[in-house]
């Protein structure tokens, strides 16, 4: 369930690399390689500068980093930096995190499996979707989990650069914002968080989720 494909990533990563010319470093497992030609692109976690020190220092000094529901995205906040986190399925874990140092996320979707229908966020919190552990409970159950598309990361990438650059907190509230954080109220008694959001380009993409 808090599987996310890195390939997903790319596209924001190199395209903010490029536009504002800054380096993107890849950190975690070395199992996986990335076969990326660009050179604002490091996959150090391959490289042969990989350390321990480095692996605390980098995230710790880096501009934000883009993660998932990992003990690695409190890595930054010892520093006070911020991670943006994507492909969130337990959303209704939401206040189990540092919002000051997580401000901005993406959750998954969640699709029929019979019909391959992606289901309104309504749907999902009454259904309980999130409080799944495992993909494979969940397929059971007839539904499976939809991870975040490559065009939604790369727009929440940006968000959160503009986010940072601007020196502010938190995003503005849009009435998708508002309604998203009351439905899940309704089914989870879970309020408004004071600083973390869903990123708004997330909700106006999926607005028609969003009821």
């Amino acid at each position: 369930m808090k599987d996310s494909d890195i390939k997903n990533q790319l596209k924001g990563v190199k395209d903010l690399s490029i536009k504002n010319k800054i380096t993107a470093i890849r950190i975690g497992s070395k199992s996986l390689k990335l076969n990326v030609k660009n050179r604002f692109i490091f996959d150090y976690a391959n490289s042969k500068y990989k350390s321990e020190m480095l692996d605390i220092y980098l995230p710790m000094n880096s501009k934000f980093m883009i993660g998932t529901s990992s003990g690695m995205n409190l890595i930054p906040a010892l520093n006070r930096k911020k991670t943006l986190l994507v492909d969130k399925s337990d959303i209704h874990a939401v206040h189990g995190h540092s919002e000051n140092y997580i401000p901005l996320m993406i959750p998954k979707k969640f699709k029929k499996i019979s019909n391959n229908k992606i289901l309104k966020f309504s749907e999902v919190f009454d259904l309980k979707l999130t409080e799944f552990i495992n993909e494979k409970d969940l397929n059971q159950l007839g539904y499976k989990s939809v991870s975040n598309s490559s065009i939604e990361i790369s727009e929440a990438i940006f968000e959160m650069n503009d986010l940072i650059d601007k020196k502010q907190n938190k995003i503005k509230d849009t009435k998708l914002q508002i309604k998203f954080w009351k439905i899940l109220y309704k089914f989870h008694k879970i309020k408004k968080p004071k600083v973390l959001r869903i990123c708004n380009s997330f909700l106006k993409r999926n607005s028609k989720l969003i009821d």
